[in-house]
């Protein structure tokens, strides 16, 4: 016996990543700097222990090891839980989609509420060096200010469509 599944069944028969849901507060000054950062993460464990995300993967800040600006002052809480639902995989950095997903659109509101452009914003929060991270780890080679100037000339050098834009997101590996 030989079965094939289709796409549409393959995809409904894997399990996806931990859905999440982000409550994100960030405090800056009017230059555009954080100050302050809160965030409630719940993370969607499914109906098993097995798939839920656990100590060894999701240990309270790990998934914020992605987050690239220098905030002085910072508390993040991260609860997992169970729901009545298919069970969540792990899947290569199991928890930094999630986290860098929503960082990334946080920043770019703030960049709008302030009218700061977006990428200036970033520039402005960057971690540079002897800064820590939002997890208080220290970047051996911070690139985050080499990467946006020449994200900066690159978007300068060119035309956008009519009904078409540019996206973009940092994130600190």
């Amino acid at each position: 016996v030989r079965y094939v599944q289709t796409y549409t069944e393959e995809l409904n028969s894997g399990c996806s990543r931990h859905p999440a849901r982000m409550t994100l507060r960030s405090a800056v000054d009017a230059d555009g700097k954080f100050l302050a950062h809160y965030a409630d993460i719940v993370y969607d464990g499914g109906a098993f222990g097995g798939g839920k995300p656990g100590p060894h993967v999701v240990p309270g800040l790990r998934g914020f090891a992605t987050v690239p600006y220098y905030i002085p002052n910072v508390l993040i809480e991260v609860t997992s839980v169970y729901t009545n639902t298919v069970p969540g995989a792990h899947v290569r950095a199991p928890h930094d989609v999630q986290v860098f997903f929503a960082w990334e659109q946080h920043a770019d509101m703030i960049a709008h509420a302030l009218g700061i452009d977006p990428v200036e914003f970033r520039l402005r929060n960057v971690v540079r060096q002897g800064q820590p991270t939002v997890t208080n780890e220290m970047v051996k080679q911070p690139m985050g200010v080499t990467v946006l100037e020449a994200l900066r000339r690159e978007i300068a050098s060119r035309s956008v469509p009519a009904g078409h834009g540019l996206g973009m997101s940092l994130v600190c590996r």
